[in-house]
């Protein structure tokens, strides 16, 4: 897994964009995402209208429009939030009311950072058979996965 840019993408095709897995974060957890990769969790997110997670996820958008998709849906609540004058949801999403709804979603992802998923799995067993050079290439563990939930 690697931190990405959007020049990075620039060349790549449609095809390629669609292929890839991507995770957005904090800049704040930069470093212990280097260190120790992502780790699963129930996040700060997890609750309200969709109800509380019951098992610990890592989230990915497939896809380059997917991933777009969420910004897309950032700016719609933001703009919505801007437009109720809720001065304490502004407050607490951290927005600034004196901008628009785009320039707030600019400043929240300068504070994000995208990661890209390099989807290569192995089973608990292979991987701890591998080398450390090995275990490099691996993104995740195949036991770990639960499609149903």
């Amino acid at each position: 897994m690697q931190m990405i840019t959007l020049s990075q993408l620039e060349n790549m095709s449609e095809e390629q964009l669609n292929a890839l897995c991507f995770h957005l974060t904090d800049m704040s957890a930069i470093e212990s995402i280097d260190n120790n990769g992502l780790i699963a969790d129930i996040g700060i997110n997890a609750s309200g209208n969709l109800g509380k997670e019951k098992t610990k996820k890592v989230f990915f958008s497939r896809g380059y429009s997917y991933a777009l998709s969420i910004i897309n849906r950032a700016m719609d609540i933001i703009n919505r939030v801007l437009d109720s004058k809720d001065m304490e949801t502004i407050k607490k999403l951290g927005l600034d009311p004196t901008l628009d709804a785009r320039s707030n979603v600019l400043m929240l992802l300068d504070k994000k950072a995208y990661y890209l998923l390099n989807i290569r799995g192995v089973s608990r067993e292979e991987y701890e058979k591998m080398s450390d050079e090995e275990k490099t290439g691996i993104s995740y563990l195949t036991d770990d996965l639960d499609e149903e939930t």
